[in-house]
């Protein structure tokens, strides 16, 4: 095979494209790339090496200098763009990269999932390259759409859902996230921090299983069971090692982050600012499974190295032994949305146990999925027709309690979302507060009662007077959960409370209308602070 290298200069975008339609035209012509200031030309003998520069002479086409160099299909080199079906999240990045990096003469794939196309390097025969990217995605929700310059193919079209089906979804989600409030799932006091609770994880992460989230850990737990059963061992067994192993680094990191947010004793309005973080990675992950999360928006957010990701991915190369377990762990410092807001969450909670039990059920979650990947080695119903509204269906969820977590960092940080919950800091007035409390020894003083008779607050509203300081005697009842503490950013309140009596004391400086809550901001009361008369 020869190469022909042609050196020039100053050439429009049209003349780029006219060089490239008719090199490309000529016999016996291998690949063609063309670049700003030179053109590659590969051809399979001699003979098209003078037929494919007298075809440009007659274009009209004049270089500086032009060479040409023997080359064998396994020397010549070049980059080329696909367009892929499916991907849509950094994981799938990874995933796609590993698979088509695996083939023999690509030197390297970048893939970007804003764009929805890979880039792909190589030295050998490009056509032999091309002809086997569609087995490499093969038993992967992912598949080739088109192949060309680099530069010059156009992104999968995205099949987004219409205005009315994307609120069907919403209005469905809210339903469902309005039944799981009332009847505490999504407030379960069984869990040591408030609004992503045990069960909300456990939710998160079923949601993650069926979505392109999973793909890097199920490719990774395909790739341990498939050398596995070479070696004659059951994928399922295997698959438990990968999931319990799994569980326990994220139960363990997840304590680790939120033991550091103890140590940090971060203020409400960073613990809110950190509840608010964490929630907008999760109306990202639910955009994205809606698949209406603009491109621009996946490039903003902030996301672990590539090389690092790739790094883990190694893993799998271990002994068959030793793989799935480490594996698994190794999942916890990959790419996902879902994961990435639950870490940032984990910090917040301030408490080894709320970290652990938040991140391991998350993992708890999305075991069935991984289960199944590893006994059927390969994705679930990528193909049914059922994916695809499931998915839309189960992003609008997310977003539902995305919104809701958000409203617990807000009312942390002294700017809660009300919904007409009348919980604002608008000023009252003297003649609508009620009757103020007793002063004792110079102190107002209130008394409260949490987590008894059902509960959280009893009561949770008070009247007290600005200027005065106030003695708030508190009867703790809740031996767990985000009551453990009780926060007002208005008013300088950050107080933990132990189980019995508990005393917080604060002065009011200004009238007005302010939210106490939780540490985490789930359940809410309200002081008023009323002038002095």
């Amino acid at each position: 095979m020869r190469q022909i290298n042609l050196y020039f200069r100053d050439y429009s975008s049209d003349q780029l494209r006219a060089l490239d339609d008719a090199a490309g035209s000529s016999s016996g012509v291998v690949r063609v790339d063309v670049w700003s200031d030179h053109a590659e030309i590969v051809v399979d003998s001699q003979a098209a090496v003078q037929t494919c520069l007298d075809r440009l002479a007659r274009k009209g086409f004049v270089f500086e200098r032009q060479t040409v160099v023997d080359v064998g299909a396994e020397n010549a080199s070049g980059a080329f763009e696909v367009s892929i079906k499916g991907m849509t999240c950094r994981s799938c990045e990874i995933l796609i990269e590993k698979r088509f990096g695996s083939l023999p003469g690509v030197a390297a794939v970048e893939a970007d999932s804003a764009t929805g196309t890979a880039r792909v390097k190589f030295n050998g025969d490009r056509r032999q390259i091309v002809g086997q990217l569609g087995s490499a995605l093969s038993g992967t929700a992912y598949a080739v759409a088109t192949v060309g310059k680099v530069g010059s193919v156009a992104p999968v079209p995205v099949e987004r859902p219409s205005v009315v089906e994307a609120a069907g979804y919403l209005l469905l989600a809210s339903v469902i996230g309005w039944i799981m409030v009332r009847t505490g799932i999504f407030a379960s006091r069984a869990t040591p921090n408030g609004q992503v609770g045990l069960a909300d994880a456990v939710i998160l992460g079923l949601v993650a299983g069926v979505s392109s989230c999973i793909a890097v850990s199920a490719g990774l737990l395909i790739a341990a069971v498939g050398r596995a059963r070479q070696n004659g061992r059951s994928g399922l067994r295997l698959a438990a090692f990968f999931v319990v192993g799994r569980t326990l680094a994220y139960g363990i990191f997840g304590g680790l982050i939120g033991l550091l947010g103890k140590i940090l004793l971060p203020s409400p309005l960073v613990t809110g600012l950190l509840v608010a973080a964490a929630s907008l990675l999760m109306l990202v992950a639910g955009l994205e499974l809606m698949e209406i999360a603009p491109s621009w928006l996946k490039r903003a957010l902030p996301a672990m190295p590539k090389a690092v990701s790739h790094r883990l991915t190694d893993l799998g190369q271990l002994p068959v032994w030793i793989a799935p377990g480490l594996l698994g762990a190794a999942t916890f410092f990959l790419p996902c949305g879902f994961t990435q807001s639950l870490q940032i969450y984990a910090l917040s909670t301030r408490s080894f146990g709320g970290g652990a039990l938040v991140l391991a059920g998350f993992a708890v979650g999305t075991a069935p999925a991984l289960l199944a990947f590893g006994w059927l080695a390969g994705p679930l119903a990528s193909g049914s027709r059922w994916r695809r509204p499931l998915l839309r269906a189960a992003g609008a969820l997310v977003i539902v309690m995305g919104l809701m977590t958000l409203k617990s960092g807000l009312t942390l940080t002294g700017l809660p979302l009300t919904f007409g919950s009348g919980t604002s800091t608008t000023v009252v007035r003297d003649d609508q507060a009620a009757a103020l409390p007793a002063i004792v020894d110079g102190k107002q003083v209130i008394k409260m009662v949490i987590g008894a008779n059902g509960a959280a607050y009893e009561p949770d509203t008070f009247t007290v007077q600005a200027g005065i300081p106030v003695r708030w005697e508190i009867d703790q009842h809740s031996r767990s959960g985000c009551l453990a503490y009780v926060v007002s950013a208005p008013l300088g309140i950050n107080a933990p409370l132990g189980y019995g009596a508990n005393v917080v004391e604060f002065t009011p400086t200004n009238p007005g209308r302010f939210v106490f809550s939780c540490s985490m901001g789930m359940y809410t009361g309200i002081i008023n602070v009323v002038s002095g008369k």
